[in-house]
């Protein structure tokens, strides 16, 4: 996501289980360096269990509820898990 404003109200952020049915979950995330975005979610939550077995993410703007914001396309990434002191920049 290029646009901070797009992360001010949150993304609906969809991972994807091991048989490949996804499960999308608002989100409130914050802009990083270089247009990426990072959140935070317990390392015991179902979201990082699917993002361990698989870090294929798509995310859209959305309202607090995880409704898509008209016009706007959700875009591919890959979600890359950090712990430890890297963790401080998000």
């Amino acid at each position: 996501m290029d646009h901070a404003d797009d992360c001010a109200a949150g993304i609906r952020v969809t991972t994807f289980e091991k048989d490949g049915t996804e499960v999308a979950r608002p989100t409130w995330v914050v802009a990083l360096d270089d247009g990426q975005i990072g959140f935070y979610t317990s390392s015991t939550s179902g979201k990082a269990k699917r993002l361990k077995n698989n870090p294929k993410v798509v995310v859209q703007p959305s309202d607090g509820r995880g409704r898509a914001t008209p016009g706007r396309s959700p875009l591919t990434g890959t979600a890359v898990v950090v712990a430890g002191p890297g963790r401080d920049a998000v």
